[in-house]
């Protein structure tokens, strides 16, 4: 038995690409049955139109780890956070599980 897939291969990076990205992953969870669907977002502007383009899906919204650019700072404000969640998103906010691993691996032996 065989199977054929599409890739979607974008000429360049950028927000242009997301609304077509989101429809491709909505094809595909459909088609796996896949209910919960996890989108990394900075600053909650992709998790807002996320959580809009996937009605009736657990959406995860996975902003940077609090403190990455800045001490103490969260990079996606607490208005972005509050209008995700009162759309029905959910955001997680956690540490690296791994944070440091790549770095001590690519001291020791050279590589990442």
């Amino acid at each position: 038995m065989s199977c054929r897939k599409s890739i979607i291969y974008f000429s360049g990076p950028g927000e242009k690409n997301t609304e077509e990205t989101f429809a491709a992953v909505k094809a595909r969870a459909e088609e796996l049955s896949i209910t919960d669907i996890v989108i990394a977002s900075t600053r909650g502007g992709t998790g807002l139109a996320a959580v809009d383009a996937f009605p009736g899906f657990n959406v995860v919204i996975v902003p940077h780890v609090t403190g990455l650019r800045d001490p103490g700072i969260q990079t996606m404000s607490e208005d972005m956070q509050a209008k995700i969640r009162k759309k029905g998103g959910t955001i997680v906010i956690a540490s690296h599980a791994f944070l440091g691993v790549d770095r001590a691996v690519q001291t020791k032996f050279d590589t990442v």
